[in-house]
């Protein structure tokens, strides 16, 4: 090590300061790619774990406000024209929030909108049109 000794002054500064350089632009480098890998994970979490979350959501209230709407299809044949279309909104919501919810990369269920539900949601959108010709078929 006799040979840093035998350097000067200035060749000595600038070798300590270019290496404190070297050591910023390296740890800025791999700032900037732990950033991007945050960045990429930030949006998988809101487009495949929070949305999904609430298509689910607006899914299930409109199931909800479904079923109301039946009970007062049936029970309010005054209202049957008003509430009819308000039954076709409803489905539409609930395949519109659940195409979205399918269209992301969340595997879980949709069983999850309809307690005990397994393939009845299906069935249970295939029967509203039965209540429309008076045909009302319970589960």
């Amino acid at each position: 090590m006799k040979w840093i000794d035998n350097l000067k002054t200035g060749a000595k500064l600038l070798g300590g300061f270019g290496a404190l350089i070297l050591m910023m632009v390296v740890i800025a480098g791999l700032s900037l790619v732990g950033m991007n890998k945050i960045n990429q994970n930030v949006h998988n979490l809101y487009y495949n774990r929070t949305l999904p979350i609430a298509y689910v959501g607006k899914a299930s209230t409109a199931l909800y406000t479904l079923r109301g709407d039946l009970f007062k299809y049936i029970l309010l044949p005054e209202e049957r024209a008003k509430t009819k279309e308000a039954i076709q909104a409803s489905q539409q919501t609930i395949r519109g929030q659940i195409d979205h919810y399918r269209a992301t990369e969340n595997i879980r269920s949709i069983a999850c909108i309809l307690p005990n539900s397994g393939g009845n949601f299906r069935r249970f959108l295939e029967r509203v049109p039965w209540t429309f010709h008076g045909l009302f078929m319970p589960f």
